[in-house]
């Protein structure tokens, strides 16, 4: 069971790391920018329309 757990953790992982990967190609910024801490806040403001 905990096997499980772990699997369905990484798929879940995996997932949501290309997910943003692809998001933030899709707002005009490089994939890797959403994956530094305080700068993604930043671009995802900006995406909203609130910066």
């Amino acid at each position: 069971m905990l096997e499980l757990i772990i699997y369905l953790s990484l798929i879940y992982i995996i997932f949501s790391l290309v997910m943003l990967w692809k998001f933030a190609v899709k707002i005009g910024g490089e994939g890797w920018e959403l994956y530094i801490p305080i700068y993604s806040y930043y671009l995802l403001y900006k995406a909203a329309g609130l910066k």
